[in-house]
């Protein structure tokens, strides 16, 4: 049994301790769990039947401590490359929902992105009060409880960007694309909404009342030609 741990521990880890030292642990199985023939010593040859019968079994108790021995070696060595692992790994401890990637966790505050290409980009937790995104490409992109207070997504392309938990008072979003976004209750906060188009974006239905009834949900879409409350459905 203790030599099938000593294999399972190779199999396993052999990986993380490198050739060298995988190597020499298959080594030492061999040695110590592998049977072999060994000669009798000089002594040996002139006892009796019984006499070599105690010895090889004192033999053997050797054999099987320093089996113990090697697999406790062998797992320690496992513990110690699991807890190396798990140092090494990449952490996002504090992050938010993936933040510490691309621009996230940071304040961009008053920056000009105005028709950059984020696609993708990961922006959760920034402070961007004020920040411009004018006519940005920010498809997929997100903004998980980032505070994007008197931004301004004028003209924006913010298909299937995720805005749930994002501070949105005072934004514009003014002839934006919002197709298949996210948004949370703070859309109701947001300065301007004229022309945006949310097509199929996920929109807390109890807020959509209060949003149809805008004053500025009449205007269409300059790019795909829809209407802001046709594309929210409001009767």
């Amino acid at each position: 049994e203790i030599c099938a741990v000593v294999d399972l521990v190779v199999r396993m880890f052999g990986f993380a301790l490198g050739v060298a030292t995988a190597e020499r642990a298959r080594a030492r199985r061999k040695a110590h769990c592998e049977p072999r023939a060994r000669p009798l010593s000089a002594a040996a040859v002139t006892m009796g039947p019984a006499a070599r019968g105690e010895l090889r079994a004192a033999g053997k108790k050797r054999s099987t401590a320093a089996n113990a021995a090697s697999a406790a070696a062998a797992a320690a060595a496992a513990a110690t490359v699991l807890i190396a692992m798990a140092v090494m790994a990449p952490s996002e401890v504090g992050a938010i929902s993936g933040g510490g990637k691309d621009y996230a966790s940071k304040d961009w505050s008053g920056q000009d992105f105005s028709g950059g290409k984020y696609v993708g980009k990961d922006w959760s937790g920034c402070i961007a009060r004020s920040a411009v995104f004018r006519g940005a490409d920010l498809r997929g992109a997100r903004f998980f409880k980032a505070d994007l207070q008197s931004a301004d997504f004028s003209r924006a392309d913010l298909s299937s960007a995720s805005l749930e938990g994002a501070n949105l008072r005072g934004t514009l979003l003014s002839d934006a694309v919002l197709n298949g976004a996210y948004l949370g209750e703070s859309l109701l906060d947001v300065e301007s909404v004229e022309g945006a188009d949310f097509t199929e974006a996920l929109v807390p239905a109890n807020i959509l009342g209060k949003l149809c009834a805008r004053s500025d949900v009449d205007a269409v879409n300059s790019k795909t030609g829809v209407q802001t409350k046709e594309s929210l459905m409001c009767p």
